[in-house]
């Protein structure tokens, strides 16, 4: 019987052992994070979603050389929706259209542009009932606020302010004036 005198390649049990000890304390940690990391997934879409569609009307006012409005709506896939000026919930949605008299309203033969609408898991509360935008993309309702918050209230919020030159600004820090009551289960 002859004994080889190369070294044995390989890993101990006790190498094993650690290894795996880590790996199970390092998926423990994953796993109670994964919860709050889809919901701040979801805040994330629901105001890119909302400044895609402010962008659009913006745009699209410059583009068409005509005053464009978003409003809050109750329901935004109807055949005709009709902006809710009073209610400043936006969580039902939002409809982007060409306002040809300025009233930020949609009436019969105003051209709709885009239909929005949040994924549900966020509050979307607003300084103003709705937003006008001029043909040159700057505001003609005045600067605007916007509170987006779930059930962990405003520490895991965002606010979302237009300046009256119609850029949107996302934040995590909350103005005195935004209000952010939850509703949403």
């Amino acid at each position: 019987m002859k004994f080889s005198n190369q070294k044995q390649r390989g890993y101990t049990l006790i190498e094993l052992l650690l290894t795996i000890a880590i790996g199970g304390v390092l998926t423990g940690l994953a796993v109670s994070a994964f919860p709050d990391l889809l919901r701040n997934n979801q805040m994330v879409g629901d105001v890119n979603t909302l400044v895609g569609h402010i962008n659009l009307a913006r745009s699209e006012a410059v583009k068409r050389n005509l005053p464009t409005a978003i409003c809050q709506t109750n329901d935004s896939q109807a055949a005709n929706p009709v902006c809710n000026s009073v209610d400043a919930d936006w969580d039902t949605g939002w409809i982007v259209f060409v306002d040809d008299d300025g009233d930020q309203a949609f009436d019969g033969g105003e051209f709709l542009i885009s239909r929005g609408q949040p994924s549900g898991s966020a509050d979307m509360v607003v300084t103003a009932g709705e937003l006008g935008f001029a043909a040159d993309g700057f505001l003609s309702t005045g600067q605007v606020f916007f509170g987006l918050c779930d059930d962990r209230g405003l520490n895991h919020g965002r606010q979302l302010s237009i300046s009256v030159t119609g850029r949107p600004e996302v934040s995590k820090t909350f103005v005195a004036n935004t209000n952010c009551t939850d509703s949403t289960p």
